[in-house]
């Protein structure tokens, strides 16, 4: 039987049919021919073995042009004496097993053919019974491409997922199968109480039944519709959001899914109201961003029976891309460019093919604004990468820019996430926004509050003169005393409008890089000294105890602009007192350390919540218990603090309890420049 077998597999001569005698013999014969056509046109790698010695006795011809073995090469060899096996077959024990076994699978195994081509392959052996004789057949299957496939739709799913904008899919029916964190951070609804429910609960709003008539009937018909959304929250609250619907169409043109791609307009909207309401004439907010009008995903291969499910994952996943406005780079583990698309293209300068394969970091620099390089273990996807998490530069007055190809230089927001797979880290997703715009509409309001303070600071001055003067004349002293109580309160309310004018002076210089520093050889000691000395006549109308700790050895003078010195020591005192409870205590304490001079001020007052430390040094920050205690304070002065220490080479800490109190600690070189 076995002699019969390989004459099946032998080449058959045309001439002289050997007709069978019986129409038995005539079947098996047209079985035979059938097997062997099916065998030589086979689209998978096929080997014949000998199940008693292991060797060759036949190879499909698919299965010669994988492996880049000839015929004569593989006919009469033992499987384990060819190279391209020696990895899983390395002797005869595992021969043996496989006869034992009578089928073995290798699922996802790397082989090297005979020119050096490394593939990915599924090899298949089985043994069975041809007439009273074992065969042993081995398939062999290239999954090569199939496997990039998978990696790029990994790759792909986690652009989408770290996108800043809000992406839902639903099916033709509305019905949402899918949305991203920023739709569930924006909304309010997890991903588990979102999927399956109507988009009716993401979109119903304010828009009105005739708005949605139309906005169906336009995608219905498998047109783009791109407009504004009042949207409503799981909390019942409303959010505007610039929203693009793409239709997705399957191969015969019939629509499947829809793809909303949302940008959220709130933020905007606000900061609109804030610049109207201080009668600013700004430039009006930019439009937005161009969608991206080419697809960047390749064409999938066709990959035998996934082919439609991949087909129409791929026809998702450029919907989706195109309506992206950001810039996006993937790069692989050695921050080699791996994928550009064309927002980031625009951003940088930068062709795609004139990147890809190519370090990152080496077409595009990222500076501070003085011009400094960043150093790359600080950029955020080299931090992604090694950190394994995500890492952003995304506030706008983080002052870095990105140098673009012609030289020029842009501010830029980033958001870096890691690309694991199997838990391991493979590359990096990089999210880019040019954040010029943000920055200019700061830059304004910086402007603006100069202007507003340097207008209202001379007609201050001059109501502060001329009440002083007013309070020494006679008639004044004499007036009734309802008379001098008024007097008193315009005197204190002029007085307050003054020192929130000094501070928005001092925040606008600060902003603008103006600050006017004069340094001079100072005894800090002293100057510290005669602030908490003037500050005693504060402490007695609050029944506060102020109390001042030096050290014993003497401090050398320090280079430094003792008037913001002096106004440094007295808001950090002067909150302490105002913040302390009734018969509290408030200590200052300085000592030396090394090279540094640490001043701390501590008090028994109200203390600052966890959640409010986060936004202590905010411009304009209250919170609400600091509020309570004093309405009159304008948020400002520790922002004005901590610029004018830092700038000083300094840094400003603080530790507080709720409740308890808290205590600021000045970290001040006694070497100034």
């Amino acid at each position: 039987m076995l002699k019969h077998l390989f004459n099946i597999f032998a080449p058959q001569k045309e001439e002289n049919p050997p007709y069978p005698v019986n129409p038995s013999e005539k079947k098996l014969s047209l079985s035979e021919l059938r097997y062997r056509r099916l065998f030589e046109t086979a689209q998978d790698g096929i080997l014949i073995l000998d199940a008693d010695s292991g060797k060759i006795e036949d190879a499909n011809p698919y299965l010669q042009e994988i492996l880049a073995y000839s015929k004569n090469e593989l006919l009469g060899k033992h499987l384990w004496e060819l190279g391209v096996f020696k990895d899983i077959v390395s002797s005869k024990e595992a021969f043996l097993k496989l006869q034992k076994q009578k089928y073995i699978r290798y699922k996802d195994l790397p082989l090297k053919t005979k020119n050096g081509r490394s593939i990915d392959a599924e090899f298949i052996s089985n043994v069975y019974m041809v007439g009273n004789q074992k065969v042993i057949q081995c398939n062999i299957r290239e999954i090569s491409e199939f496997k990039k496939s998978d990696e790029k739709l990994i790759l792909l799913s986690k652009a989408l997922e770290v996108a800043a904008n809000g992406i839902v899919i639903t099916d033709d029916k509305g019905i949402i199968q899918w949305v991203n964190s920023s739709l569930t951070t924006t909304s309010g609804y997890t991903f588990e109480e979102a999927v399956g429910k109507s988009s009716r609960i993401l979109i119903f709003g304010k828009n009105d039944t005739l708005f949605f008539r139309d906005l169906w009937k336009t995608i219905s018909s498998g047109k783009v519709w791109h407009g504004e959304l009042i949207n409503r929250k799981k909390d019942g609250g409303f959010y505007p959001m610039e929203t693009t619907i793409t239709p997705v169409k399957d191969q015969d043109g019939e629509i499947k899914n829809f793809i909303a791609i949302q940008q959220d307009l709130e933020s905007r909207k606000n900061l609109e109201k804030d610049l109207v309401k201080k009668n600013v004439n700004l430039v009006h907010q930019s439009k937005v961003q161009e969608e991206t009008k080419q697809a960047m995903l390749n064409v999938m291969e066709d990959l035998e029976e996934a082919k439609r499910v991949i087909e129409i994952e791929r026809a998702r996943d450029e919907a989706m891309l195109i309506s992206i406005g950001s810039g996006i780079i993937a790069t692989d583990q050695n921050l080699r460019v791996t994928f550009m698309n064309e927002a980031a293209e625009r951003l940088v300068g930068w062709k795609n093919e004139e990147v890809i394969g190519k370090l990152w970091f080496d077409f595009v620099p990222m500076v501070d604004e003085n011009g400094n390089m960043l150093p790359e273990d600080e950029r955020p996807i080299k931090q992604a990468i090694s950190n394994k998490k995500l890492s952003t530069f995304t506030t706008p007055l983080d002052n870095y820019y990105f140098i673009r190809k012609d030289k020029t230089k842009f501010p830029v927001s980033v958001v870096a996430a890691p690309i694991i797979l199997n838990r391991k880290v493979i590359g990096a997703i990089g999210v880019y926004q040019d954040i010029t715009r943000e920055k200019e509409i700061d830059k304004a309001k910086s402007e603006f509050v100069s202007l507003a303070s340097h207008q209202l600071r001379t007609p201050l001055g001059i109501m502060k003169w001329y009440l002083e003067a007013l309070e020494n004349e006679d008639y004044m002293k004499k007036s009734p005393r309802m008379i001098r109580n008024y007097f008193d309160e315009i005197s204190d309310s002029n007085e307050r409008v003054l020192s929130l004018v000094r501070d928005l002076l001092s925040v606008s210089r600060i902003d603008q890089g103006r600050v006017k520093n004069v340094p001079k050889s100072v005894d800090l000691i002293q100057a510290i000294k005669e602030v908490v000395d003037q500050m005693q006549i504060v402490t007695h109308v609050h029944n506060i105890t102020l109390g001042l700790t030096v050290p014993e050895n003497k401090i050398p003078p320090v280079n430094i602009d003792v008037l913001r010195f002096s106004e440094v020591i007295e808001n950090l005192v002067g909150n302490a007192i105002e913040y302390s409870v009734e018969a509290g205590s408030v200590n200052v304490t300085v000592k030396k350390q090394d090279d540094i001079l640490l001043i701390s001020v501590k008090d028994t007052g109200i203390g600052i919540s966890k959640e409010d430390q986060k936004k202590l040094f905010t411009k304009f920050f209250r919170s609400e218990k600091a509020v309570t205690q004093n309405p009159e304070g304008s948020g400002l002065g520790l922002y004005v603090v901590k610029s004018y220490i830092e700038g000083w080479g300094g840094k400003l800490s603080f530790e507080s309890v709720e409740g308890r109190g808290s205590t600021f600690t000045i970290h001040l070189p006694l070497c100034q420049k």
